[in-house]
Formats: C-alpha cells, structure tokens, sequence
C-alpha cells in the first residue's frame, strides 16, 4: 500500500528530526550568517556597468515597515522571537506553468503571513494562456494573507508592474530589494518557479521577446533566459547592497539540482532545494505544508535553516495540496483516488534534494581530484561510464543521450570502467562528499535525510555536465558556453578543461581560454562493424516469425537493436514502425544501473519478430506507435522508451511538443519540451487529465531526398488520454514490404546500420 510507505518514510524523517533539535549546531560552518566571502572563490565577479533598480515606492496598502535588514543568528544561539520573509518568485510566462502554477500561488496562500513569518510573491502570467483567475497579464506583487479559495488570489495586489521581463536580472535584484526592504527580517529563503533547464539557467519569459542583455549562443538559439550567470550576477548585486545571505534558495524548476547551478548560488545562501529531473508542473512543490511547518515554528527553522530545507523535500509530491480534494484532483483525470495520483507523480521520476553548500567547496575539491586522475586513463573508458551512468534531461539535442550525469552514478561507473586505483580513490572521495552535501533527498517512493534512507534512492542529489560529442559540436552545448554560462564553476573547477582534454586531446592551462577553433576526437567514437542480416525466411507472420542474424564486431559496443519499417513502394518513402534493444551476453548492476557488456571482437546477434507492432492502447482505443528505446534494464519492466509526438490539453491550447515516456508497458510521464511554434523549450511534465490528446509524430525516411533532407517527422493518428490506463500493447503489422535490421551505437552515440527486408502478407 502507498499510505503505509508514506507513514513509514515520515515516521522515520520525524525521528530524525526529533535528534537534529538537541544539536546545537547542525551543519555549516558553525559562524552564523552572513557567511563572510565566497567560500568558492577569494574573488567575487564583478557586479555589471548599469546601476541597481531602485525599490519601488512602499506598498499603500498597509504600513511599510521600517528598520535595515538584520543579520541571521548564528544557529549556535538558539535565538526567540526570528521573524522571516519568504519571497516566491514566480514566471509564469508560458502556457504549462500559467495552467498549473497558479495554483501553487494559491496554496502559498493558504497558509499566508503572520508578524513574524511574511511571503511575499512577484507573479508574472503568460498573455494568452489561461483564463482562470480573471485572465489577467502582467505581474503582479503580493503579500500573501491567509485564505483558502485554490480558485483565485484573493491578496490585496501591493504593485501591477505591467509588463516586466522575468528572465532578466534586474527584476530578480529589484523583487529581492524591494522585499528586504519593505519586509526585513532575520532570515530570508527566495524560492523561484519556472522551467529550469540545468546550468544554462532558466526562468524563459515568452512575451518578453527577444534575447536579452547577453549575446551568447544559446540566447541566440534558445532566446532569453535568466541564465545561471546572471543569477549569480543578481545575487552578488545584493550582497553589495548590504542584503545578507539567504537561509534558503529553491528552484521548483526542471533539472536545476545540478553541481553548476549550486556554486553559482553557493556564495549567497546556507541551503539549497532543487530536482535532478524533470519536474511534474502539475504538483510542483507542497507550498501549503513546508510554509506551515516555518509558520508554526519560526524559531526552530531560523536556528537550524537546514531543517526547512528538509520539510520542502519531505512534503514533496506527496503532501501537495492539489492531492486534497476533488477539484484540484480532476487534472490527473481518471486518477481522482489521491494514492494513485500522488503514485503517478512518484513514479514519473520526480526527485528533489536540499544542499548543504557550506558543504560544496570540498564536493568542488574532490571533483578536481577525480579530473586530474581521469586525464592519466583510457579515455574510451571514461566514455563507457559517460554512457552507462544515470543522466537526466532534454534540453540539448533531442535525439542525443541526455547530458546531465547523476555524479555519484558517474563516480561509481567510472570506476568500474577504469579499474584505476588512483580514478577509485578520488571516485571514493567525491562520492562521500557529495553524501555528506546532500542533506535530503526525494526520489520516488524513497527518501534519505541526513543519510538515514527509507526505501533505495537511485539518484544522489547533484547532476554534472558531461555531453557526447554531438552536443558539445553545438555552440549551445560547448566549452566556451558551459564555461560562459556556469561561470563561477569554470573558474572554481577544472572540469571544463577536462571535457576538452576528454574531447581533444588536448590540455589547457589553468588560465588558458578555450582556442577559437578545434577539433573533437571522440574517445567513445569507433566504427562498428556490423555483418550482412541473414533471415530464416523471408515472410513473416505471427505462427511463423523470422529470426534475424549478424554479427557486430568492435570494442566500443554500447547498444544494439533491432528495428522495423514499413515500405511504400508507390513513394519511395520508409516509416519506421518498431525498435527494440537487444540483450547483451553479460550485464551487471551498478547502483541501479544495468551495464551491459559486449565485450570486444565479433558478437553474435539476433532476433525473432512475431510480425507484430507495438501500439498505444486506451480502452478501446488502439494507435500503432513507435517506442524509441530510452535505457536499457536487465528487467524489461524498467526498460524506457518513448513514443514522440504533440500533446494538446483538452481547453484547447496549440499542439506542444511532447513525449509519452513508458517504463515497461506502462505510462510514466508526459514531457512537453515546446512550444506551439515548435521552438524547443526545458522539458516539463504533466499529468494527463481528460479529454487531453496526444498525436503520434511517425518517423519517415524519403529515399528521394538527399541524406541531410532525407528524415521527417509527420502527424499521424491522435488518441484521447484521460478516460483509462494508457499502456503499451502489441497489434499485427499490416500487409506489406517491411525492412528489417540492427542498429549499433558506439560509446559516443553513433549508430551503424545493416538492413534486409521481409514481406508481411
């Protein structure tokens, strides 16, 4: 039963909790706030040319509190009477955020502010989104007062800002200012929601058009974003203003627990809370419970800040208050029993951590350890962790692994490729760091605080950047943007440097800039050798399946699969219709992670196809569909794939972008990962509510066309989601040519082909 996971993970969280109030102290530095320097580096960049906004003019309606902002006590003191103001900066500038997060907002305010605890909220909608709440634009500045109507803000507006760009870091520094200064207070946590898409920052603002202040690659390409170098630019603006450090920096945002985000912000708050993974938009955080618990207890929370960090992950998913009535449970559909719905979000991936980042310069040390050791091995073998390890996100190259490395999954797996003692010793090392860091974690059924787990977490906390190749050839994804964008960790690290040497060959001083030109040399990279396909027979039908033989032949196999398209004679054209992984002769599990092992020399492969394809099917619904493999598990209940195509929600929107991720035959999660333009956005999952549709997205090859023009994409069959279970089923292919294979891919995600072809009749 879920309920008895949830009371035994809480009982233990509370006995915990229970020994961390006897402390007297309890992590950090033991020197109170603010912390003094940069504990990253003995330099802090330099704030930029244009001047701080000014703070607007006191809010009217009630009177502005006057005094300067005071300085946290020192967690030793065990002070009374700590009074704190929570700022929730919130861009909801886009359709999926506008749709779900306005009802966070609302959940804030349920719980509301009192003398000593106030939450004030900058809110920014997307014009032409949603309607609720009279469909106003702008943004909008409240101090949130108690009321329970999840419908509508009922806080008295304090300023309409108009029309104000979220993804610029003035607004961020002048929300900021103009909260301590109207509210000051003993402590301070800021919580900002949007997507988030990793070390490239975040916080999109889609009608502010445009590229913003910085003219780097990725505005270029992704437009404007509050990218993770203006964060700290932001936050570094208002030390100098004399604000003191935040108790709590949280991103409820996608992908934003990485170890670049956190030493940007590392220097100006004692804790942070983010998530490795995509977020589910339509949970987000339990606002209501982690501002209940500071509300009730402010003091215990200004002496051990570590404590809220704690309740924002504890309450995570499963004590939101979306799950608490009828209402708010009609956006997971069918899903109205609250214990299924919470189950969903759970099961969709959602992780979320808290950061100890006093605790960030030794995880920062180690990893330069581990840098230095990893330059002296095979780097082929690097390339084989890079490509087993745990990894999130799909911000980059859709059809490029994903790029953010879980960086103990990485730290375990680089030393099983390696076998190098001093590579072990340094692996060790971070790994204990990064456990020390994290003080909690979310993941799925399972959560760890302060190390004391209930279930097996598969994630650790922290993500790294660590591409293949095709993405760092991209000028979003290279050296030169990483070490841009993620600046303070590009100069408080080496590992920059060690992705071009891992890439290059070639080593960088420690002030050297990256060259204008160079040339990547894949260590992962091989030329697979695979043999003509040799067929049973050469028809195929569900009593009579052909089995299908090869062999590969190579020493940087990653994954092997087989695949089926259908041919259309009359057009020359191909629709890829099946993929599947295969097995490899050996596999093993590393931290719940399947590695598989193909050894080195000619592999023998095979497969036998029924004549059968897979399907989305939903009650009496059948759709055909491609499942594109996403993570191979020995379990093929835990297999990943995926089925691409657009999502449209039942009020109407423009079709998205979207993906059906399926572990085994069931749903997962729903990724949007764009806009009705098109354009690629940080991905962001959402729960299928009813009457939403999804239309498959086939994969054609135009045998006409020349190799760059030759791929497409086209819409085919749409099904409705809501109404039942969305599995995944086999139907009987119809009647036709079909060409069968095997793909190959190296350790760098190249892939190798080798093809025949079969009659359906």
């Amino acid at each position: 039963m879920v309920e008895s996971r949830r009371g035994h993970r809480w009982m233990s969280i509370a006995a915990v909790l229970v020994v961390i109030l006897f402390l007297t102290s309890c992590g950090g530095d033991g020197t109170g706030y603010p912390i003094p320097g940069d504990p990253l580096s003995t330099e802090s960049p330099s704030p930029p040319d244009e001047p701080t906004p000014t703070a607007e003019p006191s809010p009217t309606d009630e009177p502005s509190p006057t005094g300067e902002p005071s300085a946290s006590p020192s967690p030793d003191e065990n002070l009374t009477g700590q009074t704190w103001t929570v700022m929730l900066y919130f861009d909801l500038r886009d359709e999926i955020t506008e749709k779900w997060s306005l009802f966070d907002v609302n959940e804030a305010e349920s719980i509301g502010s009192d003398d000593r605890v106030r939450i004030v909220a900058q809110v920014a909608r997307y014009s032409g989104g949603n309607t609720a709440d009279g469909d106003w634009s702008g943004a909008r500045r409240y101090l949130l007062q108690s009321d329970d109507d999840m419908e509508a803000i009922r806080s008295p507006v304090l300023t309409d800002l108009g029309q104000v760009n979220m993804a610029d870091e003035d607004t961020l520094v002048d929300f900021v200012q103009w909260s301590a200064q109207n509210y000051p207070a003993d402590h301070y946590a800021l919580v900002m929601l949007d997507h988030g898409a990793g070390w490239p920052g975040g916080y999109l603002d889609r009608d502010s058009g445009g590229i913003g202040r910085d003219n780097i690659a990725l505005a270029e390409q992704r437009g404007d974003l509050l990218f993770t170098m203006e964060i700290g630019r932001a936050l570094e603006r208002l030390r100098q203003a004399g604000l003191p450090s935040l108790d709590l920096i949280g991103f409820d945002a996608c992908l934003m627990a990485s170890l670049e985000v956190f030493a940007e912000v590392a220097p100006y708050a004692r804790y942070a809370v983010a998530s490795q993974n995509v977020e589910n938009s339509s949970t987000a955080w339990a606002y209501a419970a982690w501002l209940k618990d500071l509300k009730e207890d402010p003091d215990t929370y200004g002496n051990h800040p570590d404590l809220l960090a704690i309740s924002a992950v504890g309450h995570f998913v499963t004590d939101d208050r979306r799950f608490e009535d009828a209402y708010s449970l009609y956006a997971f559909g069918i899903m109205t029993d609250r214990e299924e719905a919470i189950q969903f979000v759970r099961d969709g991936g959602s992780t979320l951590s808290a950061v100890d980042l006093a605790a960030l310069p030794t995880v920062l040390e180690r990893l330069n350890q581990l840098a230095e050791q990893l330059v002296n091995v095979d780097q082929s073998l690097v390339a084989k962790a890079r490509q087993d390890a745990l990894a999130f996100g799909t911000f980059f190259s859709k059809e490029a692994p994903p790029a953010y490395l879980d960086l103990v999954s990485f730290a375990r797996l680089v030393k099983d490729s390696t076998g190098d003692a001093g590579v072990t010793q340094a692996a060790d090392a971070l790994i204990e760091a990064v456990q020390q860091a994290v003080v909690a974690l979310s993941d799925g059924d399972a959560i760890s605080v302060l190390g004391v787990a209930v279930g097996e977490p598969t994630t650790c906390g922290i993500s790294l950047y660590f591409p293949v190749s095709e993405i760092l050839a991209d000028p979003t994804g290279d050296v030169r943007s990483y070490s841009t964008v993620a600046n303070r960790f590009g100069y408080t690290t080496n590992w920059v440097n060690y992705l071009f040497f891992h890439y290059t060959g070639q080593s960088l001083g420690p002030s050297e800039p990256v060259p204008d030109t160079y040339a990547l040399t894949p260590p992962g990279k091989e030329e697979l050798q695979l043999a003509p396909v040799q067929l049973s027979n050469e028809t195929v039908t569900a009593s009579t399946p052909v089995t299908l033989r090869s062999s590969i032949q190579g020493s940087r196999i990653g994954y092997v699969f087989f695949f089926a398209a259908r041919y259309v004679e009359s057009e020359l054209k191909i629709h890829l219709v099946r993929s599947e992984f295969l097995p490899a002769p050996r596999t093993k599990e590393i931290g719940g992670v399947t590695v598989q092992d193909w050894g080195q020399g000619e592999v023998p492969i095979s497969y036998a196809w029924d004549g059968k394809l897979p399907a989305l099917v939903t009650g009496e619904q059948v759709l055909p569909a491609n499942f594109a493999p996403e993570r191979y598990a020995a379990d093929p209940a835990q297999t990943l794939t995926s089925v691409e195509g657009t999502y449209r929600f039942a009020d109407g929107w423009a079709d998205l972008p979207a993906s059906l991720v399926f572990r085994g035959n069931r749903l997962e999660r729903v990724e949007v990962t764009g806009d009705e333009t098109g354009q690629q956005m940080p991905a962001v999952v959402v729960s299928p509510a009813q009457g939403d549709t999804f239309t498959v997205a086939e994969q054609w090859m135009d045998l006409n066309a020349s190799p760059d023009q030759a791929k497409s994409l086209i819409l085919g069959g749409s099904i409705a989601l809501g109404y039942g279970p969305l599995l995944r089923q086999q139907v009987l292919a119809e009647a036709g040519v079909y060409i069968v294979g095997f793909i190959a891919a190296d350790w760098d995600g190249n892939l190798y082909v080798q093809t025949s072809a079969v009659l359906v009749p």
